[in-house]
């Protein structure tokens, strides 16, 4: 596993990109690869309700994965 970029300089956080090089076929033409990625924080229902009080605002790209049906996705 290659990990491209990380949330900060430091090296903490969850990585931004994450590469697995059992799965890249390098037989086809660059043109041909198409690359797909999701982040999945899976926060709980009382994390978010806490960062909405502490922020003001939802956590976002929680609400959006929250609305994915992850089997489908899977195939």
């Amino acid at each position: 596993m290659n990990i491209a970029f990380l949330f900060n300089g430091r090296k903490q956080g969850q990585p931004l990109v994450r590469f697995n090089p059992e799965f890249w076929d390098r037989s086809m033409p660059p043109l041909a690869i198409q690359f797909m990625t999701f982040w999945f924080p899976q926060h709980t229902e009382s994390e978010m309700a806490e960062h909405y009080i502490k922020y003001g605002y939802p956590i976002y790209s929680q609400m959006l994965v929250n609305q994915i049906n992850w089997t489908e996705v899977d195939g």
